[in-house]
């Protein structure tokens, strides 16, 4: 049977007991700790992990946090409500975009998998019976995972230090000190692409090398290629795909076994099996574009409206007139042109005589006549005796006026793919007056700019050139996109 902590305890030689008290600040009380220190080196591995645990998050004070763990509590119950806190972690980071919201998600993963071992180790016991190192962890924890519930501002830091005290604490349980353990791996992230690739996968961890570890990517089995306690490396293939608005997640599956003491190696012998281990780990795959970006031109143009007129117009002759010649000008309303030269026509009287347009322009024109009477009128010493029939002409005119007119249209301008640290071009129509750029982004964010008004914007920039009729949008790197956030 191995031997715990307190039976170690109690046949080593030891110190007197020292009573350390931790103030509880403003709720003025204080909570004694009963720690018995015994060997140099169990004292050398509380100090390290208490020191983590105090150092995370300054203003948080270890006394605040035992106040919120009531005693009592059992540890599968605390276990429950931090695993609770985690699993919102990694929905909340699922959500958000950055190397932080990254290994966020994916350090509340590992964490689960890990609380799942303590919880094991620990079953049967309460808050209370925890030592200082022990009672330090699970405080900075659920304080830690409060903190991280209530901000979208994610660090690398506060992840990577979250998995490593949860690796540290494993590895004061007697029952948990050998098992395989990841604390870290790489890529956190990948770039989507439309065709299937080989990428380097490594993980860093404790006893992570025992047996025969192996890894897998989706449903694809992967090469290892590196074997250390500490350290693996495996060659996956990449699946084709990814969405183009938003990041995915691709599961990673490592399977290795628990570092086999002394008496784990004797039993062996005898046909028990080391303790398998499994790992879920989450790949980030970001999309290669920036997201979706339309683009929409005020494009001016001239148009010509046209009107068709159509009017006559009629001269009477008076008696003893004869044959006489009418003439009527027509000119084009303000602002509006005759577009062809006009037609006329003779109505009624076949006497008359339509003698056509005789001079037009684009501001008018001249169009005339004939009218001719009937007979003759007799005169008879100066006196008309006898009259001649009254002649008349009626002519009808048709002739086409225009007017130029600007007319606004939105046109809609492809734009393609805005790819990470790709400049793109893009010609504008002829006769653009007004541009607008449109961007809705992975991480949701949404942006509108100009041909006024174009800011630069975090994860790119967009100059429109109206008189040279282009549009230039500049996306960043994606490292810099993923480092501002």
């Amino acid at each position: 049977m191995r031997a715990t902590v307190a039976d170690r305890a109690s046949t080593a030689r030891a110190p007197k007991d020292t009573d350390m008290k931790l103030p509880i600040g403003k709720f003025g009380s204080t909570i004694e700790l009963h720690l018995k220190y015994t060997e140099k080196m169990q004292m050398i591995r509380r100090a390290v992990v208490i020191g983590l645990a105090m150092t995370m998050f300054p203003g948080v004070s270890q006394s605040q946090a035992v106040e919120a763990f009531a005693a009592g509590q059992t540890i599968s119950s605390i276990v429950d409500q931090v695993r609770d806190s985690a699993n919102e972690v990694v929905h909340n980071a699922g959500l958000e975009f950055g190397n932080g919201a990254f290994a966020a998600r994916q350090n509340a993963e590992i964490l689960i998998q890990q609380l799942n071992l303590m919880a094991t180790e620990l079953e049967g016991k309460t808050f209370r019976d925890l030592n200082a190192t022990q009672k330090a962890f699970f405080i900075n924890i659920h304080n830690t995972l409060d903190e991280m519930k209530e901000t979208s501002s994610y660090t690398v830091r506060q992840a990577k230090q979250l998995v490593a005290l949860s690796d540290s604490m494993l590895g004061t349980l007697p029952g948990a000190d050998r098992t395989a353990r990841v604390v870290d791996f790489s890529p956190r992230y990948v770039l989507a692409d439309q065709g299937a690739r080989s990428i380097s996968i490594t993980i860093i961890g404790s006893w992570i090398g025992s047996g025969e570890p192996a890894m897998s990517l989706g449903d694809k089995a992967c090469k290892r290629l590196q074997k250390t306690e500490s350290r693996l490396m495996f060659d996956c293939i990449m699946p084709a795909g990814g969405t183009a608005n938003r990041v995915e997640y691709n599961k990673l599956v490592l399977m290795t076994t628990d570092r086999q003491g002394v008496w784990g190696r004797l039993s062996s012998w005898f046909g028990s099996e080391p303790v398998k281990r499994t790992y879920e780990l989450g790949l980030a795959v970001v999309p290669r574009t920036l997201g979706s970006f339309t683009v929409a031109a005020d494009v001016s143009s001239e148009k010509m409206t046209e009107e068709s007129h159509v009017e006559t117009r009629r001269a009477d002759n008076q008696h003893c007139w004869g044959t006489r010649t009418y003439a009527w000008d027509v000119n084009a309303r303000s602002g509006w042109q005759i577009k062809d030269k006009p037609h006329t026509r003779l109505i009624g009287d076949t006497t008359a005589t339509d003698e056509g347009v005789q001079a037009w322009s684009q501001t008018g024109f001249r169009f005339m006549g004939k009218a001719k009477n009937n007979g003759e009128c007799i005169r008879v010493f100066g006196k008309v005796i006898a009259r001649d029939g009254r002649g008349h002409v009626e002519i009808e005119a048709r002739w086409v006026e225009q007017k130029p007119e600007t007319i606004k249209t939105r046109v809609d301008v492809p734009i393609g793919e805005i790819q990470w640290g790709v400049e793109r071009s893009i010609p504008l129509p002829e006769g653009t007056a007004f541009v607008s750029v449109s961007s809705s982004l992975i991480d949701g964010t949404r942006y509108e700019d100009t041909s006024v008004d174009a800011p630069i914007r975090p994860w790119y920039s967009v100059s429109i050139d109206i008189e040279n009729r282009h549009l230039i949008v500049r996306p960043r790197d994606l490292e810099y996109a993923l480092a501002r956030n």
